[in-house]
């Protein structure tokens, strides 16, 4: 061995350490995805004339189904770019039908708009990347 030069070998990492840290990445990913969404759903119910408080429990509830969106699509193999497009459909189904029971209560006409809407740009999210 030259002077200088260190005998560097591998440390092994332990089995149990790599997935404690993925599911610490996770947990961030989910929480600031939840938070995000939740503050976004509140700003977009915020003219509407329904009480603070309705708005607060339904912007917490958009804000988890969108974390847990954010889970399910950890388990999938996608780019950032279509991850991020998957969730951009699913705040859109979501904000829709928040902000329809917000002004009025969420009709059928509401569902199959932002349903329909949301499942055709999913389908071409998902055959662009076959």
């Amino acid at each position: 061995m030259q002077q200088g030069q260190r005998n560097l070998q591998p440390v092994p990492i332990s089995a149990d350490r790599e997935p404690a840290a993925r599911i610490m990445c996770l947990i961030a990913l989910l929480a600031s995805v939840a938070v995000i969404a939740c503050l976004l759903l509140i700003q977009i119910a915020d003219g509407e004339r329904f009480p603070t408080e309705r708005r607060l429990i339904y912007g917490i509830a958009g804000g988890l189904i969108l974390g847990e969106i954010t889970w399910g699509l950890n388990y999938w193999p996608l780019t950032g770019w279509t991850g991020g497009a998957v969730l951009l459909i699913a705040f859109y189904f979501v904000a829709g039908l928040l902000l329809a029971q917000v002004r009025e209560g969420v009709r059928r006409r509401d569902l199959l708009e932002y349903g329909l809407s949301a499942a055709i740009m999913f389908a071409i999210v998902a055959w662009a990347i076959r």
